[in-house]
């Protein structure tokens, strides 16, 4: 026997009476499971064992609240309790169903929305952490197929709702639900049954769509990614592009025009060594001038030609030289730059 833990009944409304009532009367046995009701409650003493009581009151206790804004609900979560009517304030569970009703930004909409599924499915939560409590849910008249495949086509349930929470936290819940058909205690409809394959579904279809929700979350964090290294590399090119632009226009001579013009003067140079040099020969072969003379003549006159021709070129060559220098490192470094951009 369940002596000393609080049990709450779970399942449709009409075969929870209906099993409540038999136990009640002892009219059927379950064995250890059975438990001690509560003869002081004789009028409400169903009630005392369902989470409707519960999950009722807190309906009547937000909807009379007018809960606008952040300061109001802060409020409403600290004073709720104090709000039971005092003909409901002796239910051993209103502590405990208190903490567990926790009142967050996150699930204030939910609670606006639809109070006692939720109340539901912190009754659960309650069962499970709470060492002496227990949920027996009842399964007689439950179809279960629209419950595992959350069919619209049939009116919504609170009990397919709490039957699926209970399915979700199997793994914790096991050891802290019972389940009973036709005054039995039966195995989990996911453990045995004519339903196993349906729950099967249910479990792998939302899997699927939990994996689906992470992997659509992915591709969007992995698109923003790739816009912000779009943009970055859009940005960078720019630069690159006004960098260029800059250098074109710092740059006067193209460096393989400067380059030819070099090689085409020191070549006009060369034929003009070869020239006088060619003039002095025959000069000293015809003249009757000492050739040493001649010679000393012909090479000065050649060499300040020259002098004055290499001076002309070097002061090109050099500035040339520059220019391409600048040139060459402004290309590099525009190289480089657009080489890390991309």
């Amino acid at each position: 026997m369940e002596e000393g833990k609080d049990i709450l009944l779970y399942g449709l409304l009409r075969e929870r009476v209906q099993f409540f009532n038999k136990l009640k009367n002892e009219e059927i046995n379950l064995g250890e499971k059975t438990f001690k009701i509560d003869k002081k409650h004789t009028s409400d003493s169903f009630h005392s064992y369902s989470i409707d009581i519960y999950t009722k009151r807190f309906e009547e206790i937000i909807k009379n609240r007018d809960l606008k804004n952040p300061e109001q609900w802060h409020r409403f979560s600290q004073d709720w309790l104090n709000d039971i009517p005092i003909r409901y304030k002796t239910l051993p569970l209103w502590e405990a169903f208190y903490r567990y009703m926790e009142i967050t930004p996150k699930n204030q909409e939910k609670l606006m929305e639809d109070p006692i599924k939720q109340g539901c499915k912190r009754g659960i939560d309650m069962a499970i952490d709470h060492p002496k409590m227990m949920i027996y849910f009842v399964l007689d008249g439950i179809d279960m197929e629209p419950v595992t495949t959350k069919s619209k086509s049939c009116e919504p349930s609170y009990t397919g709702s709490e039957l699926r929470y209970v399915y979700r936290r199997w793994s914790e819940a096991k050891e802290k639900i019972a389940f009973f058909k036709e005054d039995k205690e039966v195995k989990a409809p996911w453990i045995k049954g004519l339903y196993i394959n349906d729950w099967e579904k249910y479990g792998n279809h939302r899997t699927y769509r939990r994996l689906g929700g992470k992997m659509r979350k992915a591709i969007e964090e992995r698109k923003h990614e790739s816009f912000e290294g779009l943009n970055e590399y859009k940005e960078k090119a720019r630069r690159h592009w006004e960098l260029s632009k800059l250098a074109t226009k710092t740059s006067t001579v193209h460096p393989k025009k400067l380059q030819n013009t070099r090689l085409t003067t020191f070549e006009e140079v060369e034929g003009n060594k070869k020239e006088q040099l060619g003039l002095s020969k025959l000069t000293t072969k015809t003249s009757d001038i000492h050739p040493k003379k001649l010679q000393n003549t012909q090479l000065t006159t050649a060499q300040k030609h020259e002098e004055k021709t290499f001076r002309s070129f070097k002061t090109l060559s050099e500035w040339g030289n520059k220019k391409a220098s600048v040139n060459n490192c402004k290309k590099k470094q525009l190289k480089n730059y657009f080489e890390l951009s991309i």
